[in-house]
């Protein structure tokens, strides 16, 4: 592997348990007052171009990519301001092309892009040409370069007896071994994410956050207590048995996992009657890492929170909005956001709005 990565290494890791108590939320007034200022960025990727349903969003230094996974296939790189600069990749199978993406990571002027099952990772310049493509000999969902290895999950899906890969000098290794039957069952949230030296690792069906690199350590548990899903449901070798059986349960799993230098922040999906509901766990480190706060961000379909989290930068929480659902923001919301005329060029026919929530530092 020729690129020159960022080193990842576990640091001491905090290892604890986080009691979560899912009926009883704090105020959503308490998740305004750690914000210092809302940015609205109207982005623009060209006339007549829309994107599909929930696309990935990555910072990289001043830039902002946009992936649309489930629309056009590209991935769109705009400025700071939402204004186009190029696009890169295409969806297709000619040899510069991809089948799917699955994720991407963007060091320094790469961009890699990953599909899968059997991991094939394209490479392009930031301005979009084509570098060059490599498939592995694994099965897996997603992968991940850190520290010049890849990082590969397999997870519930694949009908594999251990979780995540490695992948280093043509080496392969397995990690985490799992004695769980359920099969098919998917990730389409990023398993991975990388915060300077620390490479993280979550599952939907797991209520540990892990650190990564030639082990896995468990770095931070979250107990669900009543909304943890029931050990019976790892036990069925029939996916269809084990998605019948958990439909018919109120339960939360984790969807996603991000961490700065000054906060962390966890999505989690709680699935209970009449509607599921989206539930953001904050946790500010310079108040001690047993302080968390947790947020109902709204019913799927009633809230532009639903599904919207999307990235960290600095002191920075990402949120990609639907405009079909901008008029639901609050007045707690609208009176943060310092570029209010964004909103009033804002339709039911735009696109996606970037929203930038910025912490006090």
């Amino acid at each position: 592997m020729v690129l020159s990565i960022n080193a990842c290494h576990n640091d001491k890791s905090y290892d604890g348990s986080v009691v979560v108590n899912l009926n009883k939320l704090s105020e959503l007034m308490l998740f305004y007052d750690q914000i210092k200022e809302i940015r609205l960025i109207a982005i623009d990727p060209g006339y007549g171009n829309f994107f599909g349903s929930d696309p990935l969003v990555q910072y990289s230094g001043s830039e902002i990519f946009l992936i649309d996974k489930n629309g056009t296939g590209k991935i769109y790189r705009f400025s700071l301001e939402g204004g186009l600069i190029n696009t890169i990749g295409n969806r297709g199978r000619g040899p510069t092309e991809y089948v799917d993406i699955k994720n991407v990571q963007i060091i320094n002027d790469t961009v890699i892009v990953v599909s899968s099952p059997f991991i094939t990772v394209n490479k392009y310049l930031k301005d979009g040409s084509f570098i060059k493509s490599e498939t592995f000999d694994i099965e897996a969902q997603q992968a991940v370069y850190c520290d010049n290895r890849l990082y590969a999950y397999s997870g519930f899906g694949m009908q594999q007896p251990f979780r995540f890969i490695t992948v280093e000098s043509g080496e392969i290794s397995y990690l985490l071994s799992s004695e769980e039957k359920v099969i098919s069952f998917h990730e389409d949230t990023d398993v991975f994410s990388l915060t300077d030296d620390k490479l993280f690792a979550r599952e939907t069906y797991s209520n540990t956050i892990m650190t990564i690199n030639t082990d896995i350590t468990p770095y931070l548990t979250f107990n669900f207590s009543k909304h943890k899903i029931p050990d019976e449901f790892f036990k069925f070798s029939n996916s269809f048995e084990a998605a019948e059986y958990l439909i018919k349960q109120e339960y939360a799993v984790i969807r996603k996992f991000y961490e700065t230098n000054s906060f962390r922040i966890v999505e989690v999906l709680l699935i209970h009657k009449p509607l599921p509901s989206f539930v953001y766990g904050l946790n500010i480190k310079n108040r001690g890492e047993t302080d968390w706060d947790w947020f109902s961000m709204g019913k799927i379909g009633k809230s532009p929170f639903t599904n919207s989290l999307k990235f960290t930068a600095g002191n920075k929480i990402i949120f990609l909005l639907d405009p079909l659902h901008i008029n639901n923001l609050s007045a707690a919301e609208l009176s943060k956001i310092s570029n209010r005329d964004v909103l009033n060029k804002v339709t039911e026919n735009s696109n996606y709005i970037i929203a930038e929530y910025i912490l006090y530092e």
